[in-house]
């Protein structure tokens, strides 16, 4: 079965308009995709990032409970993180039970004394001092 002239007409064109195309996609720099451990750790960046973008979103929502659970995640992914420690001590003296207000202090009395000096606001150590000024107030009002 052979095609009329018009439908041979009408391929030969689209394949003229179609070609530039596909060679392009030959000369183009397309780049293997990244190794495993490139992946793991994109992958755990993106995963930490989502873990602190939620904390901050629920502790800014008056949700101190998931927010503590979102910075013990991150936590987990970077233990030690200066901003996770003190925002997980900020979450559970919000939360304001003994046992959460006395974690808190564990916590802030680690980090109270670390440099707090951010390049655009400056020193931030009063602000931690605050947060632990707060979490004896609230320890306070129990006794």
């Amino acid at each position: 079965m052979s095609l009329p002239p018009s439908s041979r007409l009408l391929s030969g064109a689209l394949l003229l308009l179609l070609a530039p195309a596909l060679s392009a996609c030959t000369g183009s720099d397309f780049q293997m995709p990244m190794n495993e451990s490139q992946e793991k750790a994109k992958d755990a960046a993106a995963r930490t990032d989502y873990y602190e973008s939620a904390a901050l979103t629920y502790y800014d929502g008056g949700k101190y409970e998931a927010a503590a659970q979102m910075w013990s995640k991150v936590l987990g992914e970077k233990p030690g993180d200066q901003k996770a420690l003190w925002g997980l001590a900020k979450a559970q003296q919000m939360i304001g039970t003994p046992e959460n207000l006395r974690q808190a202090e564990e916590i802030l009395l680690t980090i109270v004394d670390l440099d707090w000096n951010h390049p655009e606001l400056g020193d931030r150590r009063h602000e931690v001092q605050g947060t632990l000024a707060m979490t004896y107030q609230g320890l306070a009002d129990y006794y």
